[in-house]
């Protein structure tokens, strides 16, 4: 019986843990309020692929984490980083937890678009010790 409760500790935790996806300020509008109308425990907003700016602001009361994120392949769409700086903002305002996990195939930063990203990528990762990584405080 003790494969049983495992088993429903599972389905407990898929129930109680849900993700939404938001490329832009009109994904952002239609879905999230319909997503944060749901009886679920534990809320994250996804926005990968950004392809456009975004104010969460509205629902990040409600959430627990934001992602972030570019879109890799031949027909990827561009992801500006004043896009996620802004949301990273908005998160550090509302106290919620960001994630800024990858640049994509088409980055623009500082104004310079950046095709295949791989030196801006390896200069954002966890290796080299500068993340967007933001949990916040307790205190």
């Amino acid at each position: 019986m003790e494969w049983l409760n495992k088993i429903n500790d599972a389905i407990d935790y898929i129930e109680d843990n849900k993700t939404e996806g938001v490329e832009n300020r009109e994904t952002a509008e239609y879905r999230l309020p319909l997503f944060l109308s749901y009886p679920i425990k534990y809320k994250k907003i996804v926005c990968m692929p950004l392809i456009g700016e975004a104010d969460l602001s509205p629902w990040l009361h409600s959430v627990q984490g934001v992602s972030a994120g570019g879109e890799w392949g031949k027909e990827a769409r561009e992801l500006d980083y004043d896009w996620v700086l802004k949301i990273r903002e908005q998160c550090i305002n509302a106290g919620v937890s960001f994630n800024f996990w990858r640049t994509g195939q088409r980055f623009r930063k500082d104004g310079v678009l950046h095709v295949g990203c791989w030196e801006i990528r390896n200069s954002l990762s966890i290796r080299k010790r500068v993340s967007l990584r933001l949990r916040p405080s307790n205190g």
